[in-house]
């Protein structure tokens, strides 16, 4: 009922994984570093297609948009802000007030 065939088994697949993927520089695919070949490796991909996406990226400046003086005000007066609550806060745990030190009225 339950028989074996006589031929032997398959032996088993190698247990090992397959060897991690790795960046290199190119060394014979180099225009300047050889970076944009090793990138184009690693991904498999034409690493003309990594120049160009690298020349436009040094073109567009990045992705952060430019700040603008108006920013750049909205920023300040928001540190400034930021320092005068902080000043307060240290103030009210010291149970001092801004004019604790000075005194206005004349001694006689």
């Amino acid at each position: 009922m339950n028989e074996t065939p006589d031929t032997p088994l398959p032996p088993p697949p190698d247990a090992t994984p397959p060897p991690a993927k790795r960046f290199e520089r190119s060394s014979s695919d180099r225009v300047i570093g050889g970076v944009c070949g090793g990138l184009g490796r690693y991904f498999r991909i034409d690493a003309t297609l990594v120049r160009i996406g690298m020349v436009a990226l040094a073109l567009l400046g990045g992705t952060e948009p430019e700040s603008t003086e108006d920013d750049a005000g909205d920023r300040q007066r928001d540190r400034d802000a930021d320092g005068e609550r902080a000043v307060a806060r240290f103030r009210r745990a010291r149970g001092t007030s801004p004019s604790a030190g000075t005194s206005t009225s004349a001694a006689a």
